[in-house]
């Protein structure tokens, strides 16, 4: 899929499955990508700007600027 150019957005969804902790598995899975051979680049696109594009939420994040929102945290 990475070949013909697919968007590609990483973050598992299997909350309720044994084994998968979030977050952790988050990690797992963007190593996983790394070690295909995905450019660094490219698998932080899957977990930002490609998401926010999937959700229609484009506007509120997946990039660093002003006006988006912050991480709970901050």
């Amino acid at each position: 899929m990475y070949r013909v150019d697919a968007k590609i957005i990483a973050g598992t969804d299997a909350g309720n499955l044994l084994l998968i902790v979030p977050g952790f598995a988050l990690h797992e899975e963007l190593n996983a990508l790394s070690e295909l051979g995905i450019p660094t680049y490219d698998v932080l696109k899957m977990t930002t700007i490609n998401a926010s594009f999937a959700m229609n939420k484009e506007d509120e994040f997946g990039t660093m600027e002003v006006g988006k929102r912050r991480p709970i945290n901050a």
